[in-house]
């Protein structure tokens, strides 16, 4: 289970696989107009509606390989800046065409990182919880202490910039993880020594919510 929450590729290939799918509305956008528009203005105009569909199209495509990179940071950096009207007014309503079609699309790349996040705390909780089913109902002082036997490597957090690692509070009550740019935590409760067989095979008791406060 931790293995596969900390393979995400499967996650990074079905988010580029959703942004392209909405690139295609760009690709053969609507006429401006609507079926009742008048056969030479529209004709006039379907050349920039065009062009314009293209260039939002470029800015999902860009956003499709911004999931590439290790962190939100350094993905918001490879985004295309948002499309503006031109100067003309016929450009300028063609533009409008296709702007009115585009969501913000920093929006869900900013999400995507976010579900790293928290796959990435899932995996930490589960390695924590081993641990400590190993070491009598103890918990590592730090993230480190659980690699290699838990954990490949202390999962970084994928919202900040530097690549650091998942915040840790060991004697926060009950101990958490959280990432600390996208206030998302998750809470592990103490295993009891005298359950310590029985919680092989239980769940992980799990909260999420906003960053826990220092205790």
């Amino acid at each position: 289970m931790i293995a596969q929450l900390l393979d995400e590729r499967e996650a990074r290939e079905g988010f580029r696989a959703g942004v392209f799918g909405e690139r295609l509305r760009f690709m053969d956008p609507p006429s401006v107009f609507g079926q009742s528009s008048p056969f030479l203005l529209e004709q006039a105009i379907e050349p920039s509606v065009r062009l314009s569909g293209l260039k939002q199209a470029y800015r999902y495509s860009a956003a499709a390989e911004a999931s590439r990179q290790p962190n939100f940071a350094a993905a918001k950096l490879k985004l295309l800046p948002p499309q503006k009207a031109e100067d003309s007014h016929l450009a300028e309503l063609a533009d409008l065409s296709t702007i009115m079609l585009a969501n913000n699309i920093q929006r869900p790349l900013q999400q995507f990182y976010r579900n790293l996040a928290q796959r990435r705390m899932a995996a930490t909780l589960l390695a924590l919880r081993l641990y400590a089913l190993d070491h009598d109902a103890r918990l590592p002082e730090t993230l480190t202490e659980l690699v290699p036997k838990y954990l490949p490597s202390v999962p970084a957090d994928p919202m900040v910039a530097d690549g650091s690692p998942m915040s840790y509070k060991p004697h926060r009550s009950p101990p958490a993880i959280y990432s600390a740019a996208s206030n998302a935590y998750m809470e592990l409760k103490q295993i009891p020594p005298s359950s310590k067989a029985q919680d092989h095979h239980g769940q992980e008791n799990v909260s999420e919510g906003q960053k826990p406060k220092d205790q």
